[in-house]
């Protein structure tokens, strides 16, 4: 039996409605902020993980070696005369059949080291498997290097291995078995003053000049490292990383560090020379 009442219709105002849909958005934004931190996380995990790769197959090459390293410049007189030092490492990083490659086939036949492929590398196109996104610091692996003596102001002060832009930096690409520096072929190394280490011969790279006492070490323009640059914004001379955390490096005892975007010219360059005496500011802690 009917009361004669009217029957009440449940429904949404449109302020109610706005209400919800703005909640919804919020909620998505937060999920879509948490998934691209875990995704930056894991890309970035990925990365130190070919850096302590890196790093670990140098300390195994020095054992090898009575303590020597290979030269960026591939010194005739060095342990591997003539490779480049990413060329030289590969059998420490389980890629020995690809340094049997002869060095008149190298160019056209280098195949792909994942480990020296940065997945966060905006440049890296596969077009050409024989660059890195990894550098090496010229200002260590030049001329003779060695493990114990090198390293003079200590493994755990002085940055062995940094991140690069592999390809189209201004045109600049980086190959792994480069050994002469130039504008588009650039061997995988940052603060390289060329075949003259502080001379500047051949190269377009930002590297430290050291003076004072106590020694302090600084470059032009109180530059450092760029964070995240475009392809526009790149500068081959310097070293890039993808991160706008920081930059991601490996230090001469193999230990890895993330380097703040803030980081002094100064800190940062002291920890670049490897025997320059000078003692880090602290922002290196």
């Amino acid at each position: 039996m009917r009361s004669g009442l009217p029957t009440r219709r449940f429904g949404l105002t449109l302020i109610e409605l706005m209400v919800v849909v703005a909640i919804i958005a919020v909620l998505a934004g937060l999920l879509l902020a948490a998934i691209q931190q875990a995704r930056e996380s894991a890309v970035r995990a990925q990365s130190m993980n070919n850096l302590r790769q890196i790093a670990l197959a140098t300390h195994n090459f020095a054992d090898a070696h009575q303590g020597k390293l290979p030269s960026i410049e591939g010194n005739r007189l060095g342990p591997k005369g003539r490779k480049s030092f990413f060329f030289a490492i590969l059998p420490y990083m389980e890629q020995a059949n690809i340094s049997a490659v002869p060095s008149s086939k190298r160019r056209q036949h280098l195949p792909l080291v994942q480990a020296y492929i940065s997945p966060a590398d905006p440049t890296y196109t596969g077009e050409f498997p024989g660059v890195t996104s990894y550098a090496a610091n010229a200002q260590v692996f030049h001329g003779m290097p060695r493990l114990s003596r090198t390293f003079a102001d200590g493994t755990s002060n002085t940055i062995a291995f940094a991140e690069h832009y592999a390809e189209d930096c201004r045109g600049a690409k980086f190959f792994y078995d480069g050994v002469n520096p130039h504008q588009y072929a650039h061997r995988a190394t940052f603060a390289d003053g060329g075949d003259e280490i502080g001379h500047g011969a051949n190269s377009m790279d930002i590297y430290p000049i050291t003076k004072g006492n106590p020694p302090t070490s600084t470059a032009p323009g109180s530059l450092t490292f760029q964070v995240a640059p475009s392809r526009k914004e790149c500068y081959p001379g310097l070293a890039q990383t993808p991160h706008r955390s920081g930059m991601l490096v490996a230090l001469g005892d193999g230990s890895l560090r993330i380097l703040a975007p803030s980081i002094s010219p100064t800190t940062y360059w002291d920890a670049v020379t490897p025997a320059k005496g000078e003692m880090l500011g602290n922002d290196w802690q």
